[in-house]
């Protein structure tokens, strides 16, 4: 009995290392691939290494995500692993959890897998949280007027894929968010902010709505809404956004010492506010005041 229960063992270490040596991960990585470019044709997912993983699964290593020439995000590690409550329903569902950006996500991805045809993506639910969104390389094509200096990002998506389209929602907050922007004539150094709150809206007709979002910090407060029109080409996106600004008092009297800060900032309900818009292109956005 003992023989047998090593023998047993010694076959199954065996198989279990051939099994990993042997794994075809250049054909699964290509069919990874290919089946993302037939989901999206502007979408390029890139994996440097890939390797069958415990509990069953798939553990991918160097993973990056192109719109095209823009990068999206990058992983140096990703684990995907069916969920076993599902495989024999009409639904199946994947589980992906990996690091991003010093923080970290994970999620489901729900398909429908209807008789003798391809299982269809109808679903994604994920969450995020710790991201320093300094290290966000799609920052990288913001205006050099604008810099992200620092900050945590968290947040959930429920993204919904339908005939018509894909609608959705999302909800973000970044914690310690500083920033750098240059305006003409005025100074304003870092500006740094304790919370930014938003919710997110995603619409049939390729329209992003921000409902809702505001930020707090010890130089001002503010709000901001509106809608971002997405195009082909991601910088020719369209922006239409409205939002206020209101100083503390200490930010408003530096910022006074060199520019009348009151041409800026109306009186309204008793305190300072600068109502704007932005209007233009993510590639080059055009600010006015209101």
């Amino acid at each position: 009995m003992k023989k047998i229960l090593l023998y047993t063992l010694y076959i199954g270490v065996v198989t279990a290392a051939f099994a990993y040596f042997l794994f075809p991960s250049d054909a699964v990585k290509d069919y990874i691939v290919r089946q993302v470019k037939a989901a999206e044709p502007n979408l390029e997912l890139q994996i440097e290494k890939i390797r069958p993983a415990l509990p069953p699964g798939l553990a991918l290593g160097g993973t990056r995500l192109f719109y095209e020439t823009i990068p999206l995000v990058e992983s140096p590690q990703v684990r995907v692993l069916p969920v076993m409550t599902t495989l024999f329903s009409s639904e199946t569902a994947i589980g992906f959890r990996g690091l991003l950006y010093g923080g970290n996500f994970k999620g489901v991805a729900l398909f429908d897998r209807p008789p003798e045809a391809k299982p269809q993506l109808k679903r994604i639910e994920a969450g995020l949280s710790g991201v320093q969104v300094a290290q966000v390389h799609a920052l990288e094509k913001l205006p050099q007027d604008y810099e992200v200096l620092s900050g945590l990002l968290s947040g959930t998506i429920d993204l919904r894929m339908t005939d018509a389209g894909e609608t959705g929602e999302a909800t973000f907050s970044i914690a310690d968010l500083g920033l750098k922007i240059e305006v003409p004539m005025i100074d304003l150094g870092p500006i740094n902010f304790n919370e930014v709150k938003a919710g997110i809206d995603m619409v049939l007709d390729r329209r992003i709505q921000i409902r809702e979002c505001t930020f707090k910090g010890p130089q001002v407060n503010g709000t901001l809404s509106g809608d971002l029109e997405i195009m082909d080409l991601p910088e020719q996106s369209r922006l239409n956004l409205t939002g206020t600004i209101t100083p503390h008092a200490a930010f408003l009297a530096n910022l006074s010492k060199g520019f009348p800060a009151s041409l800026l900032f109306k009186k309204r309900s008793g305190k300072s506010e600068l109502a704007f818009a932005i209007r233009g292109t993510l590639k080059n956005p055009q600010f006015s005041l209101l």
